[in-house]
């Protein structure tokens, strides 16, 4: 268990213990007292000149820089000796430079706040990953609490201090050189061309290309021409499960499965998860159920809308957590409720996208980028064959990107030994030049 010291500095490892004290689980309820929201409101204040990020106008992102200090701050060579951390000096000496490389350390501080409070109010502050604060203010303040706040409640002044100095760069015009010069390349993950990737490091090319022969990268460019965005992609406004059934049928053809002698339904049962949420009947535990008719639009709308979870309905070509893909079928209605509530859309546009609202495919690849590219295109080439099984009238001429978009995932980018995935959209394919990570590193802006 972690014991608290009687007084916190702003540095490193004062910072890195109190974080400790978060790693299981131990989080702030949702309903704080005053002391906690007493302790927070100066980091929010520190912050409040600085613009939220573009795509969540509830969040502020900012990186502060804490002093790693000397090896006394550290720790104590007789205590870690004692636990037989080290035996000697010089490898208490390793041990810190080991955990502390550089003279500081640098953390992505995050928070946020409605920028409507008439509607709801709440504050959350999260370190890198480590969420620290979550006060939900709805229902007041508690005057006595279940858990222990006091590791946020030291956090949160060392916190604020370093916020101020990087609020204070920024005023001062150096933020953002000294984060473009001095940010480590472990915390540097932003957009390059996957062609200037190819070119420094050969071995990816052959990674990225495996199993797509120059006819199907040439289908694929002239498929995402057409047009890949999910706002254009048509809807449908009814579905059954045969209907995705047919779907997943399609891109097993495409993928040279044996499709022989067998319905798309036992296709899906055959080669796909298993763990369908009660969908056709044969599953087991958590997933298992009567099923649904495969014909009926009600059975499916119950199914898909009701209270279900914890399977892999739409892992169609299972896989591991980066090495499946799934055909997911995706509806526009929580999307819009969610929208609606937050009030950023009004009465009579939530009337006019509730009835333009509808079902649409997105098929994503992880890792799996020859397989998901072939499902893609054969429901592309074929879509005729979509119309027909998706019970869309046969004569409307429609876009070839009218039911599907596409979503790659998987390319990792080495920075100093360090990798990452993230998810692509198909839609930001353009030949070679492929975006490959969204942006985190911070130009932060002053409101004028």
């Amino acid at each position: 268990m972690n014991i608290m010291k009687d007084k916190y500095k702003l540095i490193a490892p004062d910072i890195d213990e109190l974080l400790r004290f978060f790693e299981r689980g131990h989080h702030n309820p949702e309903q704080a007292s005053k002391r906690l929201l007493d302790a927070v409101e100066p980091l929010f204040d520190s912050m409040r000149e600085l613009v939220p990020l573009e795509k969540n106008n509830e969040a502020k992102q900012l990186w502060i820089k804490v002093p790693v200090g000397d090896i006394t701050d550290f720790g104590d060579f007789e205590e870690y000796k004692e636990w037989g951390e080290v035996s000697t000096m010089d490898e208490f000496l390793d041990l810190w430079k080991e955990e502390y490389p550089n003279d500081v350390k640098w953390y992505l501080l995050t928070i946020a706040e409605p920028d409507d409070k008439t509607k709801y109010d709440f504050r959350s502050v999260g370190v890198g990953n480590i969420h620290v604060v979550n006060i939900d203010l709805r229902d007041g303040l508690l005057d006595e609490i279940r858990y222990n706040e006091d590791p946020a409640i030291a956090l949160l002044p060392l916190l604020t201090e370093a916020a101020r100095q990087s609020m204070e760069k920024i005023r001062l015009g150096v933020y953002n050189d000294e984060i473009g010069r001095d940010l480590p390349y472990e915390h540097r993950v932003g957009v390059i061309k996957r062609r200037d990737l190819w070119e420094a490091c050969p071995e990816f090319k052959e990674n990225d290309r495996e199993g797509i022969d120059e006819p199907l990268y040439k289908e694929l460019k002239d498929c995402l021409a057409i047009g890949n965005d999910t706002d254009k992609t048509g809807r449908l406004k009814e579905m059954t499960a045969n209907d995705f059934f047919n779907a997943c049928k399609l891109g097993y053809e495409a993928n040279g499965y044996d499709v022989s002698g067998k319905t798309p339904a036992e296709l899906y049962i055959r080669y796909s998860d298993g763990r369908d949420e009660g969908l056709t009947g044969s599953g087991h535990g958590l997933n298992a159920g009567p099923g649904i008719d495969f014909d009926s639009p009600e059975q499916w709308r119950d199914w898909y809308f009701g209270k279900r979870g914890g399977g892999h309905p739409w892992e169609i070509i299972p896989g591991g957590n980066s090495t499946h893909v799934d055909l997911f079928v995706l509806h526009d209605s929580s999307h819009i409720e969610f929208m609606h509530r937050l009030g950023k859309i009004d009465d009579a546009e939530y009337k006019k996208r509730k009835a333009n609202s509808g079902y649409y495919f997105k098929v994503c690849g992880k890792h799996r980028t020859a397989e998901s590219i072939k499902m893609f295109d054969l429901c592309i080439r074929y879509l005729h064959a979509f119309q027909i099984c998706l019970n869309f009238v046969k004569a409307v001429k429609v876009p070839a990107s009218y039911f599907v978009c596409m979503e790659l995932t998987g390319l990792c980018v080495p920075e100093q030994c360090h990798t990452r995935n993230v998810k692509m959209l198909g839609k930001l394919f353009r030949a070679h030049e492929v975006i490959i990570h969204e942006t985190r590193l911070l130009l932060a802006i002053i409101r004028r």
